[in-house]
């Protein structure tokens, strides 16, 4: 049971997320523990929100960041308007800060 909240916490641990060189350019923080967030600032902002809407449930909007949480049934409802697997994972790597985090299997 420790070794499941190790995990967890380990989720929690942005110090091991590598930027990729052009992270400026991209507007989205994608986290291991399925939560997003996105810089209203960002001028791809509008495309980044539109795609997050399809796939994530809002959490919290303020004026500068938004939070969005992937889960199973956001991604069931993505998948159920069209949206294929393989779209989902690209775009979020196109508009991502930093590297996908692998899931923990």
């Amino acid at each position: 049971m420790a070794e499941k909240g190790e995990r967890e916490a380990n989720k929690r641990d942005f110090t091991k997320l590598e930027l990729k060189p052009d992270h400026v350019n991209r507007p989205l923080w994608a986290c291991a523990d399925g939560r997003i967030f996105l810089e209203t600032f960002s001028p791809l902002y509008k495309q980044a929100y539109d795609f997050l809407i399809a796939i994530a449930e809002p959490v919290c909007r303020p004026e500068s960041m938004h939070e969005y949480n992937l889960t199973p049934h956001s991604l069931y409802a993505a998948v159920s308007v069209g949206l294929e697997t393989e779209t989902i994972v690209n775009v979020l790597n196109k508009l991502s800060k930093t590297k996908l985090p692998k899931r923990d299997g």
